[in-house]
């Protein structure tokens, strides 16, 4: 008998489990393990049970086309005494059920596969996936299909990878989400003009013991509770095996692969059990339902994993380890690699490959040496699998970056590491700085820096240590004598110390060397004494010192700068003074600054000008306005080391740059005499006191309310948040 059953829906998956997969094809109850262990042969559209995402980095969703046609059942006049085919059957115990129905249909299943970048978050690409996928069963079927997408959900789908599983006959699988459309499109096509290529999609059946009481029969089910603990099981094996092999993409592998290999030997073994556990799963199914066995023997079989090394909370514990380890060394490896001028190589074998290296007298390597050569996880887990015993269960094994001690050191070296490399980039270096991998020696887990001297390794080598900032002892009006101290904690002897320093102009203090454009000179002690007697400098000029020890390895990482410090600020020109002038200010020329030599001369004879001085010169610059307070905040700005004076250097830039046709260093200065906490930006009230103050200045008063009005103007022009920066 038959009859028509026309239906057809379409429905987004979102889930990849297995227990979604066998709802999905509508297979529920103990029949899943029976998919799920393979005992039942699949073909069409159930090989989507097969394909699980491989990736936590892929996002996926699958697009479900269901279709229904007809329906086909036996009378009971086909199975009345008399009219049985085949009543030997009742007999041979091979079958327990006869067909009396067949729904015949076809499905599809689309699978989208989209990558997540690092950039890029897993939510909000799965979001629009989502979007973009449910757009499809509302597209326009005509003679070309059109999907209504955004320009956003246009680029999205160009990187989408499409796999079809169904049963439709297609002339090719689609690859991408075009081809996906145009597919979907014609899938009604596909099952013919009489829709005679619908294939068997759901049976009825009935049991033959209600025919015959001599035929097998299904003696018992298995619970629903049982299968959904075998279900989940194997699934939660999928979940670990998945995040272990993401964790061997990671770009860590690239210098380092001793833990790659663990972790690839941790998803085999997990592969390796699934495969196992299904193996005895299609021999105990058959027992089970036929009353042989009981279904605990089901139970007993994953309760039996569940007490071995393959127990979930061991399992998880050692995949969580591996992943933070992971992270450290990415964040590590970054750090070693971040400045390319310190030519580091970070390599498993970068000591091998550098060793023979005759351009090199010394190779300096730090060894992480963290990964066991025996991973006792990994043993128990293989020994199981080949069911011998040796297990090492009563280890407890501490991941080192747990051990508080451990990871300081390791950052410790690092840091030192890195810094003693960047120190010594300089290409008449002789020696290489390498990164490797070793086994740990003795279970003792460490970043290990080694020194090789011509092949011959120093595991005792110590980084020269950093000294401490350099101070003044002494100083005249062309030299300053400087003394530091130095721990000297390294293990090689020092043979002299360098120091650098440069001059320091007014408007550049607190500038870092990084983006200072003053250059540095270099001079060095004669020994491993810690001071320096520096001559020949111009009077009353600040400077800064810096310096580092040198031994026969290497140099140590550079001190940090000194304080500002003076020349004495004796009224002496020497061409060195009006040199440095020359080059502070530009288009000074030097009848200018012999013209400001006099007039300081008669100010201050010995060289040092009061506050009151000063604003009596700059009185005289002003002859009609009120430059007490004006005079007052410059000269505090001008006092680079706050003793109260000014010498000739200091004097000429805060005279010059009130007088120059310069509008930037003016307001350059006038912006640093007004910025009162050295912030970088002027307040309202900062600026309300720089008006009324200019004003002033230049015989043009104002109150603070107009003052105020001003202020707000300007304010309104630069920065709605009453700030304006420098």
């Amino acid at each position: 008998m038959e009859y028509p059953k026309p239906d057809t829906h379409v429905k987004i998956i979102t889930e990849d489990s297995l227990q979604a997969k066998a709802h999905s094809l509508g297979v529920e109850g103990s029949v899943k393990l029976s998919l799920i262990g393979g005992l039942i042969n699949i073909d069409g559209s159930a090989k989507f049970a097969d394909d699980s995402n491989k990736s936590n980095h892929v996002t996926r969703l699958t697009l479900k086309y269901h279709t229904t046609t007809k329906f086909r059942e036996l009378t009971m006049n086909h199975l009345g005494a008399g009219r049985i085919r085949h009543p030997e059957l009742f007999d041979s115990n091979i079958a327990t059920h006869v067909v009396t129905g067949v729904l015949y249909g076809a499905e599809a299943f689309f699978i989208f596969d989209r990558v997540i970048s690092e950039e890029e978050n897993k939510k909000e690409v799965a979001g629009t996936l989502h979007a973009v996928i449910n757009k499809i069963p509302m597209c326009k079927i005509e003679a070309e299909v059109k999907l209504n997408l955004n320009e956003n959900e246009r680029n999205f789908v160009d990187k989408l990878n499409c796999t079809f599983y169904g049963d439709f006959k297609l002339d090719t699988n689609p690859r991408n989400f075009e081809d996906a459309i145009r597919i979907y499109a014609d899938l009604p096509k596909y099952l013919g003009d009489k829709q005679q290529n619908a294939v068997p999609k759901k049976v009825s059946l009935y049991p033959l013991h209600r025919l015959d009481s001599k035929a097998m029969k299904i003696v018992r089910d298995i619970s629903s509770s049982v299968v959904d603990y075998c279900v989940n099981f194997l699934q939660d094996l999928q979940v670990l095996e998945i995040r272990v092999l993401d964790l061997t993409t990671s770009k860590m592998f690239t210098y380092f692969s001793y833990m790659q290999q663990q972790l690839s030997d941790f998803a085999a073994r997990l592969s390796e059990l699934d495969r196992d556990l299904k193996k005895q799963m299609i021999s105990i199914l058959p027992t089970v339902r036929g009353g042989g066995s009981e279904e605990s023997a089901l139970l007993t079989l994953f309760k039996k994993v569940d007490i071995s090394p393959f127990n979930k909370r061991k399992l998880t514990s050692w995949v969580e380890d591996k992943e933070k380890e992971v992270s450290l060394m990415e964040q590590f490896i970054s750090a070693l690699t971040k400045n390319s001028k310190a030519n580091i190589t970070v390599k498993s074998s970068s000591l091998n490959d550098t060793i023979g290296d005759l351009s090199y007298e010394y190779i300096l390597c730090l060894s992480f040496r963290f990964t066991d050569e025996q991973d006792p996880q990994l043993e128990d887990m293989l020994n199981y699998l080949q069911g011998t015993d040796g297990l090492n269960s009563g280890k407890t094994n501490l991941a080192w970056f747990k051990n508080s001690s451990v990871l300081n050191k390791t950052r410790t070296s690092l840091r030192q590491f890195i810094e003693f490399a960047e120190s010594n980039a300089n290409k008449s270096s002789n020696i290489k700085f390498v990164v490797n991998e070793e086994y740990p020696t003795d279970s003792v887990k460490q970043a290990l820096l080694v020194l090789y001297e011509n092949g011959v390794p120093n595991e005792s080598f110590v980084i020269p240590s950093k000294p401490n900032a350099p101070r003044k002892t002494n100083a005249t009006d062309d030299s300053i004598t400087l003394a530091w101290d130095d721990a000297q904690i390294g293990s090689e002897e020092i043979k002299y110390y360098k120091i650098m320093y440069r001059y320091v102009s007014a408007e550049k203090q607190g500038v870092t060397d990084e983006n200072s454009s003053e250059a540095w000179t270099a001079v060095a002690t004669d020994d491993a004494k810690k001071e320096k007697h520096i001559s020949n400098l111009p009077a009353g000029v600040p400077f800064l010192f810096k310096v580092r020890s040198v031994t026969e390895t290497g140099v140590s990482v550079f001190s940090e700068n000194s304080q500002i410090i003076l020349t004495l600020g004796t009224v002496k020109l020497t061409s060195k003074t009006i040199e440095l002038l020359m080059h502070e200010i530009d288009g000074l020329e030097e009848q200018e600054i012999k013209e400001y030599y006099a007039t300081f001369c008669e100010l201050c004879p010995d060289g040092k000008m009061t506050k009151d001085i000063f604003k009596k010169a700059f009185q005289a610059v002003y002859p009609g306005g009120n430059t007490d307070k004006y005079s007052q905040y410059a000269f505090d700005i001008m006092d680079n080391n706050k003793d109260g004076t000014l010498n000739f250097v200091e004097y000429v830039i805060a005279m010059h740059m009130h007088n120059s046709d310069d509008l930037e260093k003016s307001l350059s200065l006038a912006f640093d005499i007004f910025d009162y906490n050295k912030n970088g930006n002027l307040d309202e009230k900062e600026l309300i006191r720089m008006i009324t103050t200019t004003g002033e200045l230049i015989n043009k008063p104002c109150d603070q309310k107009i003052a105020k009005r001003y202020a707000q103007e300007i304010f309104d022009v630069c920065d709605p948040d009453f700030t304006i920066m420098s």
